[in-house]
């Protein structure tokens, strides 16, 4: 009995945090530097987890965590002015994507005098 009021107790008080919270499987192209092609999924693995905890404009989300992922492209295409090689890639993600208004729960780790830094679900700065 304990248990269901916790539960319930978690969902009021962080349910504007965990709406805020979607599951993806989107293909990216991602651009690997030739130095990277003798181990390709360590490559790509690298470039994922550069994007944990960082807004991806293209996502228009917080990556929170990156999920497995597959090599679509049979070859890497070159990029004409730039040392990339250009990859298809499909990958699950855990995306922060709060609404506008939306009522967010947090925890305040900084008050100066102009400004309150906050922690919302234990790592994204508001």
């Amino acid at each position: 009995m304990r248990a269901g009021g916790a539960a319930a107790s978690l969902e009021d008080h962080d349910g504007g945090c965990l709406q805020s919270l979607q599951k993806v499987v989107t293909i990216m192209q991602l651009d690997l530097l030739p130095s990277k092609l003798g181990d390709v999924h360590a490559g790509v693995e690298d470039l994922l987890n550069d994007m944990l905890m960082r807004y991806d404009e293209g996502l228009d989300a917080v990556v929170m965590a990156v999920g497995p992922h597959k090599v679509l492209s049979k070859e890497a295409v070159i990029q004409p002015y730039f040392p990339l090689c250009r990859l298809k890639v499909q990958v699950a993600l855990l995306l922060f994507t709060p609404q506008e208004d939306a009522m967010l729960t947090g925890r305040v780790i900084q008050v100066g005098q102009d400004f309150i830094g906050l922690l919302v679900l234990g790592g994204i700065n508001a």
